[in-house]
């Protein structure tokens, strides 16, 4: 079966450097690879080769390579496919698997990310902020519980697709508790790793898919982050990718809102609306295509109407005052699929019938 050489040495280098790469790449083009490679052992350190030698040895075997070639789609960074923005970093990953629309990647992006442990003000922002800008950007995100779970939802509220770029292989949903918003994201929408089918999860690959979400986009928003949060880090790799930063200001009370307050402070764009991310690209908001209220709706929204459908019911039975049910409990019990139990109780919070908490988890008010 012949495989281009790109996907080789993606799978042996995926996390090594980019000279180190294109070390192992012209190792390639010499042809008989093994032999070259085993010739190469002085010019790598000890762990190198180890991992090197591991990982060739797995994907010889065909067992690996036929299943990876069935279940499992990519591109190079030599597709036509292959978004021109990610080329344009100092380190573009060599291949992406996917699952979804491939088409998404040559989209309009914009990243919103944050923390995973977000409050209620995170989230409110993410979500207000997140409708609007999906109308005009794609929403890159990395699939993380908190605020990047929101900023997925807030699109697919819209009916719009959004891209989640995991820290994993392809084929693991993690975390847990986003399996189902996984699964929707992959039906209307795309999901992409770098990190090749059956490899171990490591922590650093979390950090490793923060310069791709960036990367990909043409703007990072941090809605609430700490000082020691991943969201930072990916605003980082956007300053050294020249991308815009926007970040929304925050209580000097709030731990959760550190990192961002720092953002500020370092020159980031201060956002309090969608305007000030998207005039920043010559936008202009279109207000007949915002499908659910923004700032004034929500304030407007203090008195419940009692008109109920049997939908809104399937789901305030099973809430309650003082014991909060998460999202997937909720999906489980109401029967509804997971997008319009979004739908459901974005419009019954507005309506202040039921209030969501941390971690996706809701009550009724």
């Amino acid at each position: 079966m012949e495989i281009d050489p790109l996907f080789h040495v993606h799978v042996l280098s995926f996390d090594f450097s980019k000279s180190a790469q294109k070390k192992l790449l012209e190792l390639w083009k010499k042809g008989n690879e093994r032999d070259a490679l085993y010739a190469s052992k002085h010019e790598w350190t000890p762990r190198q080769f180890q991992l090197l030698i591991e990982r060739y040895k797995k994907y010889q075997e065909p067992h690996y390579i036929n299943k990876i070639m069935t279940n499992y789609k990519y591109i190079t960074i030599q597709n036509t496919e292959y978004p021109s923005e990610l080329k344009e970093i100092a380190d573009p990953p060599l291949v992406l698997f996917y699952k979804g629309d491939i088409r998404h990647l040559n989209h309009p992006k914009c990243a919103i990310v944050g923390t995973r442990n977000c409050s209620d003000y995170g989230q409110r922002t993410t979500r207000v902020l997140g409708n609007e800008i999906s109308h005009y950007f794609t929403i890159v995100s990395g699939l993380a519980k908190g605020i990047d779970a929101v900023a997925h939802q807030a699109a697919l509220l819209n009916g719009q697709p959004t891209i989640a770029v995991i820290g994993t292989a392809i084929d693991i949903q993690y975390p847990k508790e986003n399996r189902r918003l996984y699964q929707s994201i992959q039906s209307s929408g795309l999901i992409v790793s770098e990190i090749p089918p059956f490899t171990k999860t490591e922590p650093f690959f979390f950090i490793m898919r923060n310069r791709i979400i960036s990367g990909l986009s043409k703007g990072v928003l941090v809605t609430e982050c700490g000082v020691k949060s991943g969201a930072l880090k990916t605003a980082n790799f956007a300053l050294e990718q020249n991308r815009d930063v926007f970040t929304v200001p925050g209580s000097i009370f709030s731990k959760s809102s550190e990192g961002c307050n720092h953002l500020l402070k370092l020159g980031a764009k201060c956002v309090c609306s969608a305007h000030d991310v998207l005039s920043e690209f010559d936008i202009h908001i279109d207000r007949s295509l915002t499908k659910h209220p923004s700032h004034k709706a929500i304030s407007e929204a203090s008195e419940p109407s009692i008109e109920l459908t049997d939908a809104d019911r399937a789901i305030l039975d099973h809430l309650h005052h003082d014991s909060p049910l998460h999202i997937d409990q909720i999906i489980e019990l109401s029967g509804l699929p997971i997008t319009q139990v979004l739908q459901l109780l974005t419009v019954l919070e507005m309506k202040s019938m039921v209030m969501q908490h941390p971690g996706t988890y809701y009550t009724k008010k």
